[in-house]
């Protein structure tokens, strides 16, 4: 399974990190999946250790793009029924960094990739289909328990935060609290908005 991900034609990561992760191999734990008449009985195949050092060599704008999509999940789409979680952040970015070279993923492009991935969970929440970034085959919106009216709802809602890009970081609580705390990151935010609408 992990050669598997490893023989991937990529751009990121690098040969000796994808070497790594596979050295790291893989964890089985006794959680069956969701909605199985068997689920009593059935492992899930985890790549923890792996997941975490692909993460950990993310460069800072993928961090970013990491961060702002779970702030949107958690401030604004708000889930809750767990339909959307930080790891359905975490491989949107990672499929994101692996089908595009890194030097694309720099501080002026950060709202373009913010963009893409929040088009990307758009196209996941009306279709139920994302796949996992270790094992594609599975399907990590398969047991998301929405309805054909959330499913609308949220994509009108992601629509609507891509239309208002860069705007849309003043609606999120952590980012708003550390702009009137530290007012370094309100002068990036200027100076991000001015450079857009030039």
């Amino acid at each position: 399974m992990l050669q598997a991900w490893a023989n991937r034609t990529r751009h990121w990561p690098p040969s000796d990190i994808v070497e790594k992760v596979v050295a790291m191999g893989a964890f089985v734990t006794p959680i069956g999946f969701k909605g199985s008449k068997h689920i009593h009985v059935e492992w899930r195949i985890c790549f923890n250790t792996g997941e975490t050092e692909l993460v950990n060599n993310l460069n800072d704008t993928q961090i970013k793009l990491y961060m702002l999509l779970k702030l949107i999940a958690k401030d604004i789409l708000k889930p809750k029924m767990k339909e959307i979680t930080s790891y359905t952040m975490k491989n949107i970015v990672l499929w994101l960094a692996e089908n595009n070279k890194s030097s694309l993923f720099h501080s002026e492009s950060l709202f373009h990739w913010l963009h893409e991935g929040l088009d990307i969970l758009r196209t996941a929440i009306s279709t139920r289909q994302l796949p996992y970034y270790m094992i594609p085959e599975r399907n990590l919106m398969a047991t998301s328990e929405m309805s054909n009216e959330q499913k609308l709802l949220w994509g009108r809602n992601i629509k609507d935060i891509i239309e208002e890009c860069p705007r849309i970081l003043l609606r999120l609580d952590k980012f708003r609290k550390a702009v009137i705390g530290y007012p370094e990151p309100l002068l990036w935010y200027s100076k991000m908005r001015t450079e857009l609408e030039m």
